[in-house]
């Protein structure tokens, strides 16, 4: 919970700071874009950072395709360590009304789990009492991207070929609701730009 309060504070710190006032301008958008994000994911059963990387190809003015990858900190305990995160793929739409150097957009799509863990073989003393030999193993695990996502956030661009965007998104799993949240930077191929709003 701590995690996402405070992501979600700095992503409303920095949209309040970017926003430009754009009265009279529409911005266009770049075909392709590559983001970098950090942020977090609470639920019923605690929360973890993340930290990854989203790509997203423009289809139209209004919709695009999405995928994106996020990697939570290796864990480690005693002989045991593990990291993970999630993929998703989905749909991104800008929300009508979008204007001043901000869009709103709204996402969808399903998600999946990775994960990793390894168990160094050792000899590991319990209570100091008994010893217990640990095999070396490694472990790999990855679902099917059948947990459904939704979510909305916003892209401010800074400069024509650097934005930061900011996302809020719910997603569906086995032991509950998850809400991730993220805020980062966004790099097209192409730029960020403004042309004037027809009357």
């Amino acid at each position: 919970m701590q995690t996402r309060t405070m992501v979600a504070a700095m992503a409303a710190a920095l949209l309040a700071v970017a926003v430009p006032a754009r009265a009279q301008e529409a911005r266009t958008m770049p075909p392709v874009e590559f983001g970098g994000r950090v942020g977090g994911i609470g639920s019923v059963i605690g929360g973890a950072p993340l930290s990854g990387g989203v790509v997203t190809v423009r289809l139209t003015p209004r919709f695009a395709v999405e995928g994106d990858i996020a990697v939570t900190p290796t864990v480690n305990v005693a002989v045991w360590s593990g990291t993970g995160g999630f993929y998703q793929a989905g749909m991104r739409g800008r929300i009508l009304g979008s204007r001043e150097g901000v869009e709103w957009f709204w996402t969808a799509g399903v998600s999946g789990v990775f994960g990793e863990s390894h168990v160094s073989g050792d000899s590991v003393r319990l209570f100091d009492r008994w010893t217990i030999d640990v095999p070396d193993r490694r472990d790999r695990i990855v679902t099917a991207p059948v947990m459904p996502t939704v979510g909305t956030g916003a892209i401010v661009p800074l400069a024509s070929h650097l934005a930061v965007r900011a996302d809020l998104r719910v997603l569906v799993t086995p032991a509950g609701p998850g809400v991730q949240t993220f805020v980062g930077l966004s790099v097209p191929i192409g730029r960020f730009g403004v042309s004037p709003r027809k009357q």
